[in-house]
């Protein structure tokens, strides 16, 4: 029998599937080290269902049942955490001797409550890094290797939850397997993407990345980075790499030998990055470009700088306009901004859709979320900020609503039962809500005046 089944519970709004889907990398990397450590691996990728309605609790629990394993690790987001919990409970009734194991930044930090709310259908939560973990978790199967010695692994071992000390960021990144890729049928996903860090050191306090890597940042040598990509290369034929660190312009020396060594091998593709407005000069810029950086992502979240300080964004420049108008000179440009921040007026918010018109006036394309209280980040925790569910008000941050059909979608998926999951249990599912003091409402209605998307 297989070993271990691995799932990544992901999925667009609305599911396309085909070629549009993402290359499910956190699930990949648990593939190749559980492989690599001589078990049998199974992978489904929920991207690929193929039920009507792919978020009722019969599809996601059919799904599951291909399971080859009675071990099943499970990789979610905050978004799709209701409608896993309720798969699981039917699931649960057919193959109770499963052992599920949820990870992820969406289970991760709310585990004591999952396991205390849904013991039934969730046996352990694994928080951070998983590779070391997955693989001591199948040791301890195998009676090699004590429960309470697994670190980062909240369980039940005896109907009460115990929390083992904090699994220490490993820095060895080299050392970590490239992605099972090999599980995956190429013709079903868009680009690759390639992670060439883990971690953010930035604290701002609407985000739990930073928090669910402790802030701290784990680098991959470069040679290790374009040997991934020469490899996906020869083997995928890609020619567009996304590269998904949270900050790619982080170390300036390092995006500098990147770029240099791109250009210096000759080596042909096209690749983006996420930045920091602040990271970025006319030198930098001009090399990225000229080394095949074509897109870029970068979090403005507001046109007041007052509202980013208290963010804590911190950017550490005078003109935010004028990096905008530099890089769309050169890359395509998407500029992310949030509405509904607690402490943020409506003439704050003002400033932040003149700061969007004028990104449309230089060809970068802006894109606006409402500001969702994501269960690790430090505003959530603020509880002088109150907090609030409507089904037409959840963030574009757990469900990307850019058309009519995505949002009449978003309606039909959030049932009376779902709802009631999310308002019975507010700190699971804190993301599904949005800060009262925001002012959400008035601001949507704002925003459309000007023609924006949200």
């Amino acid at each position: 029998m297989t070993d271990i089944t691995v799932v990544n519970f992901f999925l667009h709004h609305p599911p396309n599937g085909g070629a549009y889907a993402c290359i499910p990398m956190g699930t990949l990397y648990l593939c190749s080290a559980a492989e690599q450590a001589g078990y049998s691996v199974d992978f489904l990728d929920y991207q690929h269902q193929t039920a009507e309605n792919p978020y009722s609790p019969q599809a996601v629990c059919n799904f599951l049942e291909q399971a080859r394993s009675d071990v099943i690790g499970i990789g979610c987001m905050t978004n799709m955490l209701p409608f896993l919990l309720c798969g699981l409970r039917l699931f649960k009734k057919k193959r109770p001797q499963s052992y599920v194991i949820l990870g992820g930044s969406g289970p991760s930090g709310v585990a004591p409550e999952i396991l205390t709310s849904f013991g039934a259908e969730v046996d352990a939560v694994v928080a951070g890094e998983g590779e070391q973990a997955i693989i001591e978790i199948l040791e301890a199967r195998r009676g090699k290797k004590t429960w309470d010695s697994i670190l980062g692994l909240i369980y039940k071992p005896n109907g009460a939850v115990q929390k083992n000390p904090t699994r220490p960021r490993r820095f060895d990144v080299d050392t970590i397997p490239y992605p099972a890729y090999h599980h995956l049928d190429r013709s079903k996903y868009l680009n690759f993407p390639v992670l060439t860090a883990r971690g953010c050191p930035y604290r701002c306090t609407f985000c739990d990345i930073a928090p669910n890597w402790d802030r701290l940042v784990g680098q991959r040598s470069i040679d290790s980075v374009l040997e991934e990509i020469e490899t996906l290369q020869s083997k995928y034929s890609a020619s567009f790499i996304s590269i998904l660190d949270d900050v790619f312009v982080l170390n300036r020396k390092r995006v500098t030998a990147f770029c240099q060594r791109v250009i210096e091998t000759g080596m042909n593709f096209h690749w983006s990055c996420m930045c920091r407005a602040d990271l970025l000069d006319d030198k930098l810029i001009e090399l990225m470009y000229a080394s095949g950086c074509r897109k870029i992502f970068l979090g403005i979240e507001s046109g007041s700088s007052r509202v980013r300080n208290l963010a804590g964004k911190g950017l550490k420049i005078d003109n935010v306009e004028e990096v905008i108008a530099k890089t769309s000179r050169h890359f395509e440009v998407t500029a992310s901004f949030i509405m509904g921040f607690p402490f943020e007026s409506i003439e704050e918010f003002h400033e932040t859709l003149l700061l969007q018109m004028y990104c449309i006036d230089q060809g970068a394309k802006p894109q606006m979320s409402i500001l969702s209280p994501l269960p690790q980040a430090e505003l959530t925790s603020d509880e002088t900020f109150k907090k609030e569910f409507h089904p037409e008000l959840v963030s574009g941050m757990v469900f990307p609503r850019y058309q009519e059909r995505a949002r009449r979608l978003l309606l039909n998926v959030l049932t009376p039962e779902i709802q009631e999951l999310i308002r019975s249990h507010p700190k699971i599912f804190s993301a599904f809500y949005y800060f009262t003091e925001g002012r959400v409402g008035e601001k949507l209605e704002l925003a459309m005046q000007y023609g924006m998307r949200i």
